[in-house]
């Protein structure tokens, strides 16, 4: 029984197959820096009409005015604060996209429904931290020693104070202080010690920046407590999540304290 050889067929090079590139699902796009500009361009749009339709831009969330008085040290005016944070962002985003990790709008829903319920995470382990162990210390509940957050005067400028809170908090304390210094300290000592120092540093400044003398010589030391452990908890949320779920937790549990919780 004889084999035969199968014709040659001249010309019929097999053609490569170019596989589409793998685009990357939920978790790893909304983790991307394109996606936290995606997120903080709505963001810084309704917080601005928000503070101007109800205070005329008198009443502002204060790390929105470190940056603001950064800004105008640079030359710019305090009319033109706003346009340039806007510009920054969308000049930004073309640099920042990439095809192969491409930011869905349809992924924006998730986002929020994540925020949201690391925004009920961050108040349940706080509130159990605190009510449960810390509340017990006479050092820390002295009345006299416990500062509230102040309430703006009217729905919109809440809701305003808590989307700038979200966007420009988190941009200062998580962005360029929790991030910038884990990127500059890249390679010095053991790890666990140096993201433990920084994430402590920056959480010790974001609860500083936020309880007020009291009048009585000391300051608001259970809600500097508090807000320490707050930093902390969204100082892990952004090393694990990005600055834009970052943000939305934030700006999401600034809207429920609010509203009512």
């Amino acid at each position: 029984m004889f084999l035969k050889n199968k014709p040659e067929i001249q010309g019929a090079d097999p053609k490569p197959i170019h596989k589409a590139p793998q685009r990357p699902g939920y978790f790893a796009a909304t983790k991307t820096p394109f996606a936290s500009v995606m997120v903080a361009i709505p963001l810084l749009a309704a917080y601005e009409a928000l503070v101007i339709w109800e205070t005329g831009g008198g009443v502002r969330n204060g790390a929105d005015v470190w940056l603001r008085l950064v800004l105008e040290s640079l030359g710019a005016s305090p009319r033109h604060t706003f346009a340039l944070m806007l510009f920054g962002l969308l000049t930004a985003a073309p640099f920042l996209y990439r095809p192969d990790s491409l930011f869905r709008f349809r992924y924006l829903p998730g986002l929020v429904v994540e925020g949201l319920a690391y925004s009920f995470l961050l108040q349940w382990v706080l509130d159990g931290l605190f009510l449960g162990v810390i509340q017990g210390a006479s050092w820390l509940a002295d009345p006299s020693l416990t500062v509230t957050g102040a309430m703006a005067p009217g729905w919109a400028a809440n809701l305003g104070q808590s989307l700038g809170a979200g966007l420009f908090e988190e941009f200062v304390f998580r962005g360029v202080l929790l991030g910038g210094a884990l990127r500059a300290a890249r390679g010095w000592g053991p790890a666990w010690a140096r993201i433990g120092l920084i994430s402590l540093g920056s959480a010790f400044l974001f609860a500083l920046a936020h309880v007020p003398v009291d009048p009585h010589g000391g300051i608001g030391t259970y809600s500097f407590c508090y807000r320490l452990g707050a930093g902390l908890i969204l100082g892990g949320i952004y090393a694990g999540r990005g600055f834009g779920v970052t943000a939305a937790t934030h700006a999401l549990y600034d809207i429920r304290m609010f509203f009512g919780g």
